[in-house]
């Protein structure tokens, strides 16, 4: 049965769907048709609606029930960056299919598998799925693997990457990721520092490691924090011949976008100075594009100078000729520690894999027991072995 009032060769966008750009005959692209939008192909019905004409089609509008495939999602920031996606992927009539499996693939770690992610369900703040109590929740218990302190009701949304959300040491998940991963790799369970068992004869070596577990380590393995700007020293892009071969495990976080290029020296360093069969504990931001960009690839000889109230580079190439560059990012405050580049996830494999590293673990999924959460599907923590 046609609908009435349409044509009977109108096309209907079903309902429950979100329609692509669609590409009208002279080529020109509409926005994205709401739920209930039909296609209108007659001179006839086009006289009597009050949609826009184009190339002999009119898009006549229904009232509908206002439809929102993306509620289940967790969070208004996750809600709105599908919503915004689905304007600009090819979303045909699959797209509710397509949709459920990038959740599940991209943000599959905030849901119980077991339900359908696009569901009818109210949608909440932050809210996790405990399945130590069997259901959703928005605030968690959980135990601080930095300190060993157990922290109750913590609202979800504070349990984010960059976020402090232990009262106690101010650990965020990206420090309890580390001490995760380090925790498996030494004694093949998680567990937090203080409760590890003393063994001075693993060692170890951090990269300008946080001071919230890079105090406690020495209480429990011999580990040295080392630094690139005061003592104890450390270029792990021009690593001493006395450091190979030398650590059980190496910690290294947000440190390698900022070393110059090429990147790759750093990840051979990595592997040189472990033992045989050595873990190294790994994050920096990255990105799921093909391929790393790199800011400065020419770079030599630089220097950074102030001018005014901003800071340029000025860089002499391996050819003597110069450039200049604006707009520098930095982190931890203008002027301090230069971003170099922004790596993929991709070539970071490509680096681990021609350094020699095999093992190579990308911690994706959450572990609420020591408050790990993993919101966004980028820069995740990185475990890799060198071979024994």
């Amino acid at each position: 049965m046609g609908q009435p009032g349409l044509p009977a060769n109108a096309k209907r966008v079903e309902s429950g769907k979100i329609c692509q750009q669609m590409v009208i005959d002279c080529g020109e692209i509409t926005p994205p048709l709401p739920c209930g939008t039909y296609l209108a192909k007659t001179a006839e019905h086009r006289a009597a609606s009050a949609g826009r004409s184009r190339a002999g089609r009119t898009l006549v509008t229904k009232r509908a029930p206002p439809h929102k495939p993306f509620e289940k999602l967790p969070s208004a920031r996750l809600r709105n960056i599908f919503q915004r996606l689905a304007c600009y992927l090819p979303l045909k009539a699959g797209l509710k299919e397509n949709m459920r499996t990038a959740v599940r693939s991209r943000c599959g770690h905030l849901f119980d598998t077991a339900a359908d992610p696009l569901a009818d369900a109210p949608a909440t703040a932050r809210s996790v799925v405990d399945h130590r109590k069997g259901r959703v929740v928005e605030k968690l218990d959980f135990q601080c693997n930095v300190c060993g302190t157990l922290v109750e009701q913590c609202p979800v949304e504070k349990i984010d990457r960059e976020v402090s959300s232990c009262n106690a040491c101010g650990s965020s998940v990206r420090m309890r990721s580390i001490v995760h991963l380090l925790s498996l790799a030494l004694h093949g369970k998680s567990m937090a520092i203080p409760e590890w068992p003393s063994n001075l004869d693993i060692r170890g070596v951090g990269l300008s490691d946080w001071t919230g577990y890079a105090t406690r380590l020495p209480r429990k393995v011999n580990y040295l924090n080392t630094y690139f700007h005061m003592e104890p020293f450390l270029d792990i892009c021009n690593l001493p011949e006395e450091y190979s071969n030398v650590f059980d495990f190496l910690i290294s976080t947000e440190v390698y976008e900022h070393v110059p290029p090429p990147a790759s020296r750093a990840f051979e360093a990595s592997y040189k100075i472990l033992k045989p069969g050595g873990a190294f504990v790994f994050t920096v931001p990255y990105t799921h594009q093909p391929d790393t960009l790199e800011h400065f690839p020419d770079l030599h000889r630089f220097e950074i100078v102030k001018m005014d109230n901003d800071f340029v580079m000025v860089n002499r190439r391996k050819d003597g000729t110069f450039e200049l560059h604006t707009k520098l990012a930095f982190h931890g405050g203008p002027g301090t520690t230069l971003e170099m580049r922004v790596y993929s996830r991709a070539s970071i494999m490509r680096h681990l894999e021609q350094a020699g590293f095999m093992d190579i673990t990308i911690m994706d999924e959450p572990y609420l027991e020591m408050g790990i959460i993993h919101t966004y599907p980028w820069s995740l923590p990185i475990l890799a072995r060198k071979p024994p």
